[in-house]
């Protein structure tokens, strides 16, 4: 006897992609499967009260094809949230791996232009010159040190 999947399936197939006519949505909305799914079996054990008004075996039988469906789909389910879980947490530790990469980046440029300041000032101190030559900046602007004068020579500034 098939399984109500394989039932869906079937009908799915004959009708170009929906089984119940009544469902109005994509044939990949969950809502519309779970609807075609309980429609499919209501339309079993009707068929079942005609054919055997007075029988209880052929229901019990629709029924526990109906538990062991819809066992198989919650174990499906499972499986999907287990994978979705996983991915997810794969991808939380990407984004957390790149935060903390660009975050050691940003230390180390701040550090260096901390140290390029610190150059500037040593020279001015020592050599009585403002003279940029030599030094590159990571995090700040040319223009936040000197503003807006020319780039300075290699002579420097007295």
């Amino acid at each position: 006897m098939a399984s109500g999947l394989e039932i869906l399936r079937d009908k799915r197939v004959a009708n170009g992609g929906l089984s119940n006519v009544n469902c109005q949505s994509t044939e990949d909305d969950p809502h519309c499967l779970m609807e075609e799914f309980c429609c499919l079996y209501s339309e079993k054990l009707k068929a079942i009260d005609e054919e055997y008004p007075d029988s209880l075996e052929p229901k019990c039988q629709a029924l526990t094809d109906l538990v062991s469906d819809l066992s198989e789909q919650n174990f499906m389910l499972l499986k999907t949230v287990e994978e979705l879980e996983k991915e997810a947490l794969c991808r939380a530790e990407a984004f957390s791996n790149l935060a903390e990469a660009a975050k050691d980046t940003m230390q180390q440029d701040v550090v260096s232009d901390l140290t390029q300041l610190l150059e500037l000032m040593r020279r001015l101190r020592e050599d009585k010159k403002l003279c940029a030559c030599g030094l590159t900046f990571k995090t700040i602007k040319y223009e936040d040190v000197f503003g807006k004068q020319p780039m300075l020579s290699p002579n420097a500034v007295e």
